[in-house]
Parts: structure tokens; C-alpha cells; sequence
């Protein structure tokens, strides 16, 4: 799978928003966003007088989704699929509950990892199980009443622990217990507890083009 090696925070700057790509750095002073450098180049651009197209205001929207949660386009667009057959479900909520469940966004949304890219590595290196068993694939679906625990190795790992010093906010659908380093699926996300500040009915109306 093709991997981005360019700088994170273009990214963000690009969109003009900030998609949580560096961890811990996104909440500090240095964010790029926090600084107010908007838009992409050395010194940003002055988008105050500029006004996007409908297409590229579906294109943004998309972009912000598909780049929070770290994937690529053909991976992104295959999540789209799933969520657009199920047709008892409204797409933009089933989409949302498909990444969310991700495993690799469950460890960050445990508090166990500052970002999702962090998560993704410490789940392809094998130190999250899964009901006791050792899973190292980040796009595992997990469902409810699954428990996710580290290895010996994940948790002394030293952003784990200062990740979990922290004591992040857990999702109402998400439990977890930092004295084991020990997380559970309590229900299944809906967009209400998800929280993410995007319009899914601009990334819906973009496929539909």
C-alpha cells in the first residue's frame, strides 16, 4: 500500500483543519493550525477572499475523513461501498461506525496511543490482543464485548504510558482501566458518541457524482 513520507501538517494546513496527525504535537503550541498558518506553502495563503467550489467543498469534506483516520483512497472508497449496501442504515452513520471500529482507532480512542499513525504501528507490531489473542491488523473490525489488552512489551512503551498519564476522555461506547492497560467494546458506535466534525452528506454526494 502506497505511504505518505511528506510532511503531516501540510495536510492539515491544506484543509484548514486539524486531522490530529502528530500526536501529542497537535495539542501543543506547535500545531500549525494553532499558529495560524492556513493553507499550503511556506508562508500559507490568504483564502479569506476565495470561495471553494461545490466539488471542491465535497472533496475537502472527503479529504478531512479519509485522513483522520489514516487510509488510502482505494481503502477509503471500499469502506463507502460497505456502508452504501447496507440500506437498512443511513450511509453516513454506518461509514463512521466502520471506521470507528477499526482497531487501530480504538487503541487511540483508548487513550493507549496519542495519535491513530501510532496506533496503527503499535497494532502491526503485534502488541494488541484481542480476546487474548494477538491481532497486527489495524483495519480489524472489532465488535461488542471484545477486550483489548497490550503485551508486556506494549505496555512499557514509553508513549503508551505517558499517553495514558494523561487521562484522555474514553467514548461512551469504549471502556478502559489504565491500571491494566486493559480496554472493552461496550456497545456499538453511533455518530452521536463518535464526534467527528465532518458533514457525511458531502462525502456521500461526492461518490454519487
Amino acid at each position: 500500500m502506497s505511504r505518505y513520507i511528506d510532511a503531516s501538517c501540510r495536510k492539515c494546513r491544506a484543509l484548514n483543519t486539524k486531522l490530529f496527525l502528530k500526536g501529542s504535537r497537535c495539542s501543543s503550541g506547535k500545531c500549525a493550525i494553532e499558529r495560524g498558518k492556513m493553507g499550503p506553502g511556506q508562508h500559507g495563503v490568504d483564502q479569506k477572499f476565495r470561495k471553494d467550489s461545490d466539488y471542491e467543498l465535497h472533496l475537502k469534506e472527503k479529504q478531512r475523513l479519509r485522513l483522520a483516520y489514516g487510509l488510502a483512497e482505494r481503502q477509503f472508497r471500499s469502506y463507502f461501498a460497505l456502508a452504501n449496501s447496507q440500506k437498512a442504515i443511513p450511509t453516513g452513520g454506518k461509514l463512521l461506525e466502520l471506521l470507528e471500529r477499526r482497531l487501530d482507532n480504538v487503541v487511540f480512542r483508548m487513550g493507549i496511543q496519542p495519535g491513530r499513525k501510532s496506533a496503527r504501528q503499535m497494532v502491526c507490531h503485534g502488541n494488541v490482543f484481542v480476546n487474548g489473542h494477538r491481532v497486527d491488523i489495524p483495519s480489524y473490525q472489532v465488535r461488542v464485548g471484545d477486550i483489548v489488552t497490550l503485551t508486556d512489551t506494549g505496555k512499557s512503551m514509553i508513549s503508551v504510558q505517558e499517553s495514558v498519564a494523561g487521562k484522555p476522555a474514553t467514548p461512551q461506547w469504549l471502556s478502559f482501566s489504565p491500571d491494566k492497560f486493559e480496554g472493552a467494546v461496550l456497545t456499538i458506535p453511533t455518530a452521536e458518541q463518535i464526534g467527528v466534525p465532518i458533514n457525511t452528506r458531502l462525502v456521500i454526494e461526492y461518490y454519487s457524482k
